[in-house]
């Protein structure tokens, strides 16, 4: 994860962790602000789907 992604993400923990919010919430949170800044910094890099898919696994397990 680029720094970017790794602060949008430290900000917004509380909100992805809060039990009070639904998936729905949580998801959408997720999305807008960790990552559209993680894709936006690794414009450079070419994403493979193995490496979605690792990001998206470790959001969900914490998520859970």
């Amino acid at each position: 994860m680029t720094a970017r992604a790794i602060t949008a993400l430290a900000k917004h923990k509380p909100i992805i962790k809060e039990k009070d919010f639904s998936l729905n919430i949580k998801l959408r949170s997720y999305n807008v602000y960790v990552s559209s800044a993680f894709l936006y910094n690794s414009e450079a890099c070419t994403l493979i789907n193995e490496t979605l898919s690792i990001i998206s696994n470790k959001f969900t397990s914490m998520v859970y």
